[in-house]
């Protein structure tokens, strides 16, 4: 088990815990520069080696180079490739070849590293190509079945400002039209373009995605702002499924009388936690912490083959 120590450039392998090594659990395999703030963790199937976009945005970060981390697990090393023409690389995935994919936030691009034939070591992933002209690339996930690779873009800012305009605070139906695009699938070997689309929920409008996974020919995504889940089909980029949540769903009986505040201004001058990712609204308490009431923020999914006894209970109306 593997977790990034974002604040201290470095990732904690948990798997140490078990070997009793507690002193080099607290150290953490330290990640050298240019790579400031890893923040998500993907394995290069077949070793113990996992990537991470650094993405420069810890608060003491300066004069950062954007980069890829790549640790070895199986030796507690780690070193980081700079990526020259990209900002805030945060986005990634891998392939079962071996392929990564990181995501430019803030460049607008897609690169893809590769071993192209070699061992798989550190000192053979390199950069095989540059996707260009994709805005604000957020999430990428991989889909095996299909073989191809999800891009999800989202402009955080442009978001917060759009749910302003709110009528009555609540998440507009969708009307019908498709605007900007915000979700694009690629072919994962050629990394030509295949489907692109603006992903819409018929009744709570525009999905802004903070979180994508892929599994048995799907992508898995949702609004983190409207608790809303799609599941988009990898071979036509169409929404098959949608699953809309009470934001405040996760609450006991008692606690689920929310109150819809979709403008993220009011919400930081009224002191509330987590002001800067807004999800549309608060409950009245929380069971995670007192100081951060938000409405269920939506950024992160999976999927399991197993089915437990849990999961198939007749739905109680």
């Amino acid at each position: 088990l593997l977790v990034t120590a974002q604040l201290k450039n470095a990732v904690t392998d948990f798997g140490m815990v078990l070997n009793r090594s507690m002193g080099k659990v607290a150290a953490g395999i330290k990640i050298p520069p240019p790579c400031q703030t890893p923040h998500l963790l993907a394995n290069i199937p077949g070793t113990e080696l996992v990537v991470s976009g650094c993405r420069c945005s810890n608060p003491d970060t300066t004069d950062c180079t954007a980069a890829l981390a790549v640790v070895d697990a199986a030796h507690g090393t780690a070193h980081a490739i700079k990526i020259e023409d990209a900002t805030w690389t945060e986005a990634i995935t891998v392939t079962e070849e071996g392929d990564v994919w990181v995501g430019g936030l803030k460049s607008h691009n897609v690169f893809v590293f590769g071993f192209q034939g070699q061992d798989k070591t550190p000192e053979n992933l390199k950069l095989v190509a540059t996707v260009s002209n994709i805005p604000n690339p957020l999430r990428m996930a991989y889909d095996k079945v299909t073989k191809r690779v999800g891009v999800a873009s989202l402009d955080l800012n442009a978001a917060l400002d759009r749910s302003k305009a709110w009528n009555e605070n609540k998440p507009p139906a969708w009307d019908g039209q498709q605007g900007e695009v915000n979700f694009r699938i690629f072919d994962a070997s050629t990394r030509a373009l295949q489907r692109e689309v603006s992903l819409h929920t018929r009744e709570r409008g525009l999905v802004n995605m903070e979180g994508l996974f892929a599994a048995d020919g799907f992508f898995v995504t949702g609004g983190f702002d409207t608790a809303a889940m799609v599941l988009v089909d990898a071979e036509s980029g169409q929404v098959a499924a949608e699953v809309y949540f009470d934001p405040c769903s996760s609450l006991p009986v008692g606690f689920c009388e929310k109150v819809y505040m979709s403008n993220s201004d009011t919400a930081k001058a009224n002191g509330s936690g987590g002001y800067n990712n807004w999800s549309g609204g608060y409950c009245p308490a929380h069971m995670r912490t007192p100081n951060d009431r938000r409405f269920m923020v939506m950024d992160g999914f999976g999927w399991s083959a197993k089915k437990p006894s849990w999961a198939q209970n007749k739905l109680i109306e």
